[in-house]
């Protein structure tokens, strides 16, 4: 057994007489990592590697992992033949327009888990692609605004977990998503505004949501390549930072 003692000091203490509460010296001069620490340190080094990657790069890795079936259900293909309802009648995607559609997604979504491994790639895909959709995203609180309620979601909110599993199961993944801020002034008000610039916070503010002045344009679309894009609200701060003629706006 290799001596823990000081260098200087050739007599080996009995085992409870030796002192725990500093780690003793090694032969390099350095001190001994317990286990546990060498092995968090490990897992660091771990996570530091998959946080390596980037945006489409960790998206296309992660579509490639198996998701495991949740405990107790079997894993189910998603348009697989034989798969009935609850009336014994085979199961029929609805339309994807419809309210049925959305249950659709989540029950199906449902009947698999995210691993770790799924959602450390996944956060980092949305930090990438919050990185890359900037040159469209009005300014960095909106910016950290979207990426921090995905990435919550990600982690917090079952719904969407089960959401992102049907994606991840139809080549739609999360991660390759870019985002904007983009609004069109409400038909209702468009004899009061002639463009977006001249809207303040009072109009806003003092509108419901039949009235409001401003709303998102293309909620959800597909770039000439086929990159999915999805527009945003402005973060409320833009509300106390920005002013114009004396007025918020």
């Amino acid at each position: 057994m290799m001596d823990v003692t000081k260098t200087t000091n050739t007599t080996r203490k009995p085992v409870d007489e030796r002192d725990h509460s500093n780690a003793e010296n090694t032969g390099r001069g350095q001190k001994a990592k317990p286990l546990k620490a060498r092995r968090n340190h490990a897992m660091a080094e771990k996570l530091v590697e998959v946080q390596s990657y980037q945006g489409d790069k960790i998206a296309e890795k992660v579509k490639t992992q198996p998701i495991p079936p949740r405990s107790g259900r079997s894993r189910r293909s998603l348009d697989g033949p034989g798969e009935h309802s609850n009336s014994g009648r085979p199961l029929q995607r609805p339309d994807s327009h419809s309210d049925e559609f959305a249950y659709y997604v989540l029950n199906r979504g449902a009947s698999q888990q995210l691993t770790p491994a799924h959602r450390a790639g996944l956060s980092n895909a949305i930090t990438g692609n919050v990185i890359a959709s900037q040159g469209s995203i009005v300014d960095h609180h909106t910016a950290a605004a979207i990426e921090f309620t995905l990435i919550d979601a990600l982690f917090n909110s079952p719904t969407f977990q089960n959401t992102v599993v049907y994606g991840l199961n139809n080549n739609r993944s999360l991660g390759q998503i870019r985002f904007t801020n983009e609004y069109e002034i409400n038909p209702v008000r468009g004899s009061e505004f002639d463009s977006v610039a001249e809207v303040f916070a009072d109009d806003i503010r003092d509108s419901n949501a039949n009235q409001v002045p401003l709303f998102a344009s293309h909620e959800a679309r597909e770039t000439p390549t086929g990159t999915p894009v999805v527009n945003i609200g402005v973060a409320p701060i833009l509300i106390l930072l920005n002013t114009h003629g004396g007025k918020k706006r």
